[in-house]
Order: C-alpha cells, then structure tokens, then sequence
C-alpha cells in the first residue's frame, strides 16, 4: 500500500504535527506500507529529521524571498500557516504526488491551513483521504477524520465539518505516540506521591522561551535537593543564555534533542510544559504536570483535561513571571504530596498510532493471533468490558467501576480454572479477548472485540483459535455459551462452529 502524508513544522506552526505523523508512519511501515512525505521547506522545517527515521520527503520549495506572497482569498483561520496560496500548494502537491506513484492509496493531511477545497483537489491523486484535525473550524472532504483530542461529545464537533459517510476517530484512544510510549507504560506506575525530579519541556522551538522562565521560578523557590531535566531543541534560540543559567543550578542539566525522552519522562515526578502533542504522552506515562498554553488552540484541550483532574493548567504562556510560575510549581508539589497515586484507569494508553494503522490497513484473519493474558492488559479488559454495546449484550448491564474490575481481573488472572487469552495482531495491537470458566466437566465460553474491529467477521476467528487453545490445554472437554436471543450475531458465530442450542426463551444455551 502507497501512502503519502502531507504535513509541515515551522517555527510558526511548531514540530507537534510531524511527530505525530512520523508515530502514524512508522505503525505504517510496520503493516508494511510505502510511506512517503511532502512537506514545505519553510523555516524551522523537520524535512531532515524525517529523513533519518528512514522516510523520503518531497521538499515543496518557500516563497521567494522578497516577494510579495498572495495567500488567497476566504482562508481557513490559520491559513497564512501555509505561506502560499493554498491553490498553489494543490499544484505543486500533486506533483509530488505524481513523481512519487500513479496513485496513492492514502493521503493523509496534517495542516490547520488546508480544508475541503485543497481536498477535493487532491482527489486526483489519491484514492482515500484521512484528515487528521484538532479544531473543527473547517470543513472537509475525507473518508476518515482523526481528532485525538478529549472533549465531552466530541462527535457534535465535526457534524457540519464533514459527510455523514465520513469514519470518525476520535479520543486519546487514537493519539499519535511512537510505539516505544506503550512498552514504556508498563513501568510509570512506580512514582511515589512526592516530587523529587522535574522535568521541564517546552518544544523543538519554545519561542517564548518558557524554559528559561521556569529555570528561573525554580532557582527561586530554592529547591537544592531536586533535580531538574530540562529539553530544548538544538535551534532554540536562547541555548547559550540557558547554558550559563543550568551551570550556576545544583542537580541541573540541560539536554539538546536528547534520544532517551521517554526515560527521562519515567524518571521524572512533576512535568512543566506546554499544551499540545507532549500532553499525550505525558498522560500516557501517568506524569503530573503544570501546562502552559503557547497557542489559543491549545486551550480548549488544556482547559477540558484540567476540569477533569488530567493536568493542572495555569494560563497562557505571556502572562507570567518567575515568582507567579514558582507559585503554581510550589502548590503542584503540595498537591502531588498530599494525594495519593492516581490508581485508575489511564485516558492514553500509547497505542493510538498501531489503532489507526489498523482503520488504514485492516490485518487479515492469518495475522490474527492469540496470547494469554497479563496484568498489563487491566486497562484494556475494563475499556473493553465497560464498551456500551458489550454492556447492552451482557446479562449485567450494569457499568463496572474500576475498584471492582481489579479485583475480578486479579482473580481471574491467578484462577487455574480460568483460561484468558488476547487477541493481537502482529504489531502487537489488542483486538479482542476470549475466556474460558471450567467448571467440572464444561466449560463456560465468554468473548468480546474491541470496538474498532467490530462488522469484520473476527468473532468465529476468536472463538475458533480459543477452543483449539483451550481443548490443547485441559483436553477434551464440552464447551457451553449463553446467548441472548437479541444477540443474533452471536447466535450466527456459535451456529456456525456446530454448536447446538439446546433451550430458548430469552437466551439461547449454546453446547458443543
């Protein structure tokens, strides 16, 4: 499959959208697609750092300097982020496109200052259009949107952006993070409930340069016994001021581009930072964090995560000075001391990228395997379990709260009488899951998929591989599903497997 994504970094627009497009990429590439980039060259780009994670880019030339640019008429609100006439970019991104393949399969678009026009017109050159978007102030011409963003009702959001025909995804669920934050997860739960690291990170650009404030606020408030991380970017355009500040700070160090991050964020107790795609991964790897806004379409976001108890935002990035940004650590600190760890389910559990690769490339029943489950599939079982149509088909419709879901989960997982295993496909993606009860002679089959797979035929293919499993494990043993009559689905599945119904009213008791 041959997949162009179009997307820009400026020090305008910032780096957000590349890494979150290189993270959807690389999921890609895993399915084994052909992805390819087409990116302006304006300042602050990130065409080269495309390149070394192994991706080609076609570079759309910048305006020439000293010439007046006519922008175009009736712009999208960030229209000027596109530094050309939007007309202009259609042409010369479809030959890109061109150059690269006679079609491509997808495209997927990344870019505040494009909207169904641009669109359209790329629909030439490719044969599906995906958008990802984080605004909803535009219309659109695509068959899928992703909006990885938490907002209450967040469909009522794009009703008059797209058609009706139009697949959405939307939620932290599909936020864009490399693969390495999922297998990092694992390990973030380990902090205790005081704060004795920080790390600091205001983006690539920091234009503001909140790095150097928040330095600031912290040598003040005289934390000598807490070590600070802070990451800038190699063109941050006050390094050598930063440089002087970190050698005068005890347990400082500043780190340009490092490679380990994710360590970094594992090591650390309180984050201080912007809004945009680091709150993400923040939130995947359950770090606190005092946000700052650096741009009015981060507030929204930033706003509705802070009602929610996700991040404590104060403000806007111009409004502070060293002592008022040292006040708002000092009570994040407090705050952190005094609760204990969060214990419940996380809202990003770094797999957004591997589920919309999945949307993009559906894996084939032969790549569909199944592992036994592990304590780090907790989460997952209670996403899964609390899913609105699981709970309509099950006898309990009643909402699992978490308190009791880790409890069964742990029993189940320790129980040598239940047999659970995952369903996954070869990126490692948690597609559905299937038990087993034995109780004497039988035993008692239960199964669900995940949401995103539903409508594909996989339930007999579950089912199937788990009997194989089960009868491998306990030898020959007669297994029973109960069914509710309302549930044909289900019924068809189990019909299908030569299962016999042997009583009907309400529910159908399935035996074979």
């Amino acid at each position: 499959m041959k997949i162009v994504i179009r997307v820009d970094a400026s020090t305008q627009i910032g780096t957000g959208h590349i890494m979150r497009c290189l993270a959807l990429a690389e999921a890609l590439r895993d399915k084994g697609a052909t992805v390819q980039f087409i990116c302006r060259a304006i300042t602050g780009n990130l065409n080269d750092h495309i390149f070394s994670h192994g991706f080609s880019v076609h570079c759309l030339p910048i305006p020439d300097a000293g010439c007046s640019t006519d922008l175009g008429t009736e712009l999208p609100p960030h229209g000027s982020w596109l530094e050309v006439d939007w007309k202009l970019d259609l042409a010369q991104s479809m030959n890109a496109v061109k150059a690269m393949t006679s079609a491509a399969d997808w495209l997927i678009v990344d870019h505040y200052a494009l909207d169904h026009r641009w669109e359209s017109g790329m629909r030439k050159g490719a044969r599906r259009i995906m958008v990802i978007d984080d605004l909803a102030d535009r219309t659109h011409d695509c068959d899928i949107l992703l909006d990885q963003n938490y907002f209450d009702n967040p469909e009522s959001r794009y009703v008059s952006c797209v058609s009706a025909d139009c697949r959405l995804l939307l939620g932290p669920q599909f936020a864009l993070l490399r693969l390495e934050f999922a297998h990092a997860r694992q390990f973030a739960r380990h902090r205790a409930n005081r704060v004795c690291r920080m790390l600091v990170y205001f983006g690539g650009n920091d234009r503001l340069n909140l790095t150097g404030l928040t330095l600031s606020a912290i040598l003040q408030l005289g934390l000598s016994d807490i070590h600070v991380d802070a990451v800038v970017g190699a063109q941050h355009s006050h390094l050598k001021k930063l440089q002087a500040v970190v050698e005068n700070m005890p347990h400082t160090r500043l780190h340009i581009q490092p490679d380990g991050f994710v360590e970094l964020m594992l090591r650390a107790d309180l984050a201080i930072g912007a809004g945009g795609t680091t709150t993400w991964e923040r939130l995947c790897l359950n770090l606190p964090s005092v946000v700052i806004t650096l741009a009015e379409n981060q507030v929204p976001l930033t706003e509705a995560l802070h009602k929610k108890g996700y991040v404590r935002w104060i403000g806007e990035g111009r409004i502070f000075t060293p002592e008022s940004l040292g006040n708002a650590i000092r009570e994040a600190m407090n705050e952190i001391e005094k609760n204990q760890p969060d214990s419940g389910p996380g809202l990003v559990d770094g797999l957004g990228a591997p589920r919309v690769a999945e949307v993009i490339m559906p894996s084939s029943q032969e790549e569909l395997t199944l592992r036994p489950a592990a304590k780090n599939d907790m989460e997952t079982y209670f996403c899964w379990a609390n899913d609105p149509e699981t709970r309509r088909q099950s006898f309990n419709q009643a909402s699992i709260s978490w308190p009791e879901h880790v409890k069964w989960f742990t029993q189940k997982l320790s129980s040598g009488d239940t047999h659970m295993w995952v369903m996954e496909n070869r990126q490692g993606l948690p597609m559905g899951q299937i038990r087993f009860e034995v109780t004497h002679d039988a035993a008692n089959i239960n199964y669900s998929l995940d949401p995103l797979i539903r409508g594909r035929g996989l339930a007999k293919t579950i089912v199937s591989q788990g009997m194989h499993l089960l009868w491998q494990q306990v030898g020959s043993i007669r297994i029973n599903a109960l069914v509710k009559v309302s549930n044909p689905y289900s019924c068809k599945v189990f019909q299908s497997l030569g299962f016999i119904p042997s009583k009907e009213n309400e529910t159908l008791t399935f035996n074979l």
